[in-house]
């Protein structure tokens, strides 16, 4: 009963109001930041383990290295207005993804669950029309 009141409720908020949008609109460009910082961050953290290592033989080097290098073409490709540097990011970041499902399907479903994350951000920066 209290959650169909609460439901009721949010429906009187309408998020598609000209001010609210406005306000909310405000905070976008801060949002996108704080994805392409925590994308460098969370990617930095995961993948530079195997880079310390420097076994040029193994490929969770190069996979590591290149996680790490889209994350900083997307992170540096945002001060960039046309966006180019950040797309070329995100291609990289959807390969490199895409190759990491592939290679760990049969892996644990949290580890195969930050891929598919990883991947579909990389797509979303790909996709995006504007560089914001």
């Amino acid at each position: 009963m209290l959650g169909i009141k609460f439901l009721l409720a949010l429906k009187v908020i309408r998020f598609t109001n000209s001010k609210t949008m406005k306000f909310l609109h405000k905070f976008a460009s801060v949002a996108w930041w704080l994805l392409r910082s925590s994308i460098l961050l969370f990617v930095v953290l995961r993948y530079l383990q195997p880079l310390r290592g420097m076994n040029f033989s193994s490929i969770s080097f190069y996979v590591s290295l290149f996680f790490i290098a889209s994350a900083l073409l997307i992170f540096i490709g945002g001060f960039y207005k046309q966006g180019g540097l950040a797309r070329a990011g995100a291609f990289l970041l959807c390969l490199v993804g895409g190759y990491s499902i592939f290679m760990n399907i049969n892996s644990s479903l949290d580890y195969l669950s930050i891929l598919i994350l990883l991947t579909s951000i990389g797509l979303v920066f790909l996709t995006r029309k504007d560089n914001v």
